[in-house]
C-alpha cells in the first residue's frame, strides 16, 4: 500500500521475535534523542562547573592552597558543584530552616573565593565534631553568602579596634574603640 511517503513499511523476524522495520527506525529515532539529551545534559553540566571555577577563582585558589586547606577548598568546591549539578526535590535544612534544592542552587551559583574564605575560616577556627560534613558545608556556604559582606565589616573592625592589630603590635590604640577622625 502506498502512503505517499517514501517509507517502505518492511517486517523482519529476528531470532523469532516479529519487528516492524517502521518500529525500529522509531526505536533508534528516540534513543538518538536521548543521547542528545544526555550529551546536552554533559555539556550544561560541563558549563556549570565551568562557571563554579571562574566565579571561585578556582585555578588562583589552587595555587594558592597547599596541605590541608587545599584538600579542605576541594572538599567545598565539589559540594558546591554537587548542590548545583543535582536535580531533584531534595530540601535542605540550614539553620532550622527549610529550603528547596532551587533556592539552594540559585545561592550557589552565586558563590564567590571570599564566600569559601569565610567557610574555610569558620571550619578551621571550630572544634566542634562535624558528623555530616556534605550538610554542614552546605549550611555554612548558604549563610556565608546570606552574610559575608557583614563578616568581613566585623572582622576589619576586630582587627583594627577590637585588639588584633593592637595585640600584632600594629597599632597602639589603647581606647580600643573606633577612631573616626
Amino acid at each position: 500500500e502506498n502512503s505517499g511517503t517514501n517509507t517502505k513499511n518492511t517486517t523482519e523476524t529476528i531470532d523469532g521475535d516479529h519487528i516492524s522495520h517502521s518500529n525500529s527506525v522509531r526505536v533508534v529515532s528516540m534513543l538518538e534523542r536521548q543521547t542528545d539529551d544526555v550529551n546536552d545534559t554533559t555539556d550544561d553540566t560541563d558549563r556549570i562547573i565551568r562557571l563554579i571555577k571562574k566565579n571561585l577563582e578556582y585555578d588562583i585558589m589552587c595555587e594558592r592552597y597547599t596541605g590541608t586547606d587545599l584538600t579542605l577548598f576541594e572538599t567545598i568546591f565539589r559540594v558546591i558543584c554537587h548542590v548545583v549539578c543535582g536535580k531533584g526535590d531534595k530540601k535542605y535544612r540550614i539553620s532550622d530552616l527549610e529550603y528547596s534544592h532551587e533556592t539552594v542552587k540559585s545561592v550557589f551559583m552565586k558563590l564567590n573565593q571570599e564566600h569559601v574564605g569565610i567557610v574555610m575560616e569558620g571550619y578551621q577556627d571550630t572544634a566542634t565534631k562535624v558528623t555530616d560534613m556534605a550538610a554542614y558545608l552546605t549550611a555554612s556556604l548558604y549563610n556565608a553568602y546570606l552574610t559575608g559582606d557583614v563578616y568581613w565589616d566585623r572582622r576589619v573592625k576586630h582587627d583594627m579596634y577590637g585588639g588584633g592589630w593592637e595585640e600584632s603590635g600594629i597599632t597602639n590604640n589603647k581606647s580600643g574603640g573606633r577612631d573616626d577622625g
